[in-house]
């Protein structure tokens, strides 16, 4: 499983999350703290895959993980946990969640305890959403119940399917429909003011995702003519090196699909920075 990191998501791709909680584990000599991961397994009952994922059971407001999965019925297979006494206890039942595209599935709190010599026992509650959107724009139509599939909260509502409907979402080769052979120059102004010494960092990650800007831009021609230009301010964060905040700043080309398709690779981009970083982009097209 992935970490969903505020990326747009496809019709067929939905979200969960889940809070871990321990309890009844008793301390020992390496303290009373319990520090380690709970690995989850779970199985596609559509494709039969199974799922991992790594966890610190730590209960907040917001959810500490979000994770990315295809939408579908889920059987939860197994948990694992290794004690403060060094013991690997794990629980191996059966448990359905559901996950459904363009909705976040709130799988709800688990509370993990001890029992027996090896083996988790495990309480499911799953109680309104905590889930608050940070950022610029919503990714999910609803947060549902991850046990019984219905709708807990509203979030980007029927907007956010249909902004999926838009090309950008399924862009990764040339249009095989664009018959005219053109010629397309694309530049990038890059400006990170005084910390223009990463340029040359963030341009070549730029580079290497070269063909879907300018598919961004193929497919403005399949429905509009012009040259221009299209700007963007955004933020790099320090601590994971993805661009975030990133908001139209102006330029001549104005199409809104265009704006949105490089406002949604943008956002998937991520850097090999030291600090936070805050600049303008913009883009050049010219073709022939």
């Amino acid at each position: 499983m992935q970490r969903w990191k505020g990326q747009y998501l496809s019709k067929q791709e939905g979200a969960a999350y889940m809070s871990l909680k321990l309890k009844g584990f008793k301390a020992s000599r390496r303290g009373k703290s319990l520090i380690g991961d709970v690995v989850i397994k779970f199985k596609s009952r559509k494709n039969g895959k199974t799922y991992s994922l790594s966890q610190r059971a730590f209960i907040q407001k917001q959810p500490s993980h979000v994770w990315k999965l295809p939408s579908g019925d889920y059987i939860l297979k197994k948990v694992s946990f290794i004690d403060n006494n060094g013991v690997q206890r794990t629980w191996k039942k059966s448990k359905k969640f559901v996950v459904r595209g363009l909705n976040l599935s709130n799988f709800g709190t688990w509370t993990i305890s001890p029992k027996g010599r090896r083996k988790l026992k495990i309480k499911f509650k799953v109680k309104k959403s905590r889930y608050k959107n940070t950022y610029q724009h919503e990714s999910f139509m609803t947060v549902i119940n991850g046990l019984t599939g219905k709708v807990q909260k509203v979030l980007g509502g029927g907007n956010v399917l249909k902004e999926s409907s838009n090309d950008f979402g399924s862009m990764d080769e040339m249009r095989t429909s664009f018959t005219r052979t053109v010629n397309i120059s694309m530049f990038y102004l890059l400006d990170l003011g005084r910390n223009n010494h990463y340029a040359k960092t963030i341009v070549r990650a730029l580079q290497s995702q070269d063909l879907t800007f300018r598919n961004c831009y193929t497919s403005y021609l399949q429905r509009n003519s012009g040259e221009g230009k299209v700007s963007f301010r955004f933020t790099i964060s320090r601590s994971n090196g993805l661009m975030s905040n990133v908001r139209h700043s102006g330029g001549s080309l104005r199409d809104g699909r265009l704006v949105k398709c490089l406002q949604y690779r943008l956002g998937l981009m991520q850097f090999s920075v030291s600090r936070q970083l805050q600049g303008k982009i913009t883009f050049q097209f010219k073709n022939s």
